[in-house]
């Protein structure tokens, strides 16, 4: 999978079928779709792209107490891995969030990823003030010259499947739960550190709650199973309010996040939020075996 930063310097997609979207958790509702749009890019000899935001636009615009299932690296290794060819990750600001909704999909998607398939999920809107969505949409493909395409809502049996879910189900520490929504264990890709500690790479990174788990720990090519402890720390966020409609914004973005280091914000943690993994010394010792301290490690929630 080809990762872009930005969307001012893009090559020419083959007739791209785009999906936009946070896509946090990339769980079993997402893969559905995501299995759309790579089956729409085949039917026109095309690329799948995905279209994400970093930050995720609840970091910018309600950041108080925000938590997410995914930071950036483990977003983009799970979209990888559901058969992606190409991700766009657009930085998120507040000028960001005051384009109009026809004006992203006029002079970004069309203008500058070439989108001839448009995917989005049956509840999908976007844009400022979320004015984006089926109706505009169907008006907008119509107008533009590309295919929109609704996917149905997907439940798993009688389990509604989303992120919000996912949230309450590890606030909660139903961690099977999860998993079975996730289609995956639920996963931290963070650094292995002195102490016999891995450090969370994200402050808004969601931790179950203080205990203990059965966990694996993967690194070097090896896993090792065994228990860790989810502990706690300090620390505030801040308040904001959402931005308001700029009816000039144009495709054009400013900054670049950091999407290749996946502890490029730890040490920031929100007020008695669990906010860090102790490892007990035979699992320590296991993983020091053929870990440095603050060499990366994949932990997983059994």
């Amino acid at each position: 999978m080809r990762v872009f930063n930005g969307i001012d310097s893009l090559p020419a997609f083959r007739n791209p079928a785009v999906t936009v979207g946070s896509y946090d958790g990339v769980h079993k509702g997402h893969r559905v779709l995501l299995d759309v749009v790579r089956g729409k890019a085949k039917e026109i000899d095309g690329e799948s792209v995905v279209v994400t935001f970093s930050p995720h636009p609840r970091e910018v615009l309600d950041p108080d107490g925000v938590r997410l299932l995914n930071t950036l690296p483990e977003k983009i290794k799970l979209l990888e891995s559901a058969g992606i060819d190409n991700l766009i990750v657009i930085p998120f600001d507040r000028d960001f969030s005051r384009m109009p909704y026809d004006g992203f999909i006029r002079d970004c998607l069309v203008g500058k990823v070439g989108m001839k398939v448009y995917v989005a999920g049956y509840n999908h809107h976007f844009g400022a003030g979320k004015q984006g969505g089926p109706d505009s949409m169907s008006e907008l493909a119509a107008g533009l010259g590309f295919e929109y395409y609704r996917v149905p809502r997907w439940d798993a049996g009688d389990a509604k499947v989303s992120s919000t879910v996912v949230r309450e189900h590890i606030v909660r520490g139903e961690m099977a739960a999860a998993a079975a929504l996730l289609g995956y264990y639920y996963f931290i890709m963070g650094t292995f550190e002195d102490g016999c500690a891995v450090m969370v790479g994200s402050p808004v990174k969601l931790l179950p709650p203080v205990g203990v788990y059965d966990v694996a720990v993967s690194v070097g090519g090896r896993t090792f199973k065994g228990k860790a402890e989810v502990i706690a720390d300090g620390g505030e966020g801040s308040d904001s309010q959402a931005g308001t409609l700029d009816p000039n914004m144009v495709c054009t973005t400013v900054g670049s996040p950091d999407i290749t280091n996946p502890a490029s914000r730890v040490n920031q943690v929100s007020q008695a939020a669990p906010s860090g993994i102790k490892l007990p010394a035979p699992l320590c010792s296991s993983i020091a075996s053929v870990a440095a301290p603050g060499g990366p490690v994949t932990l997983e929630f059994l």
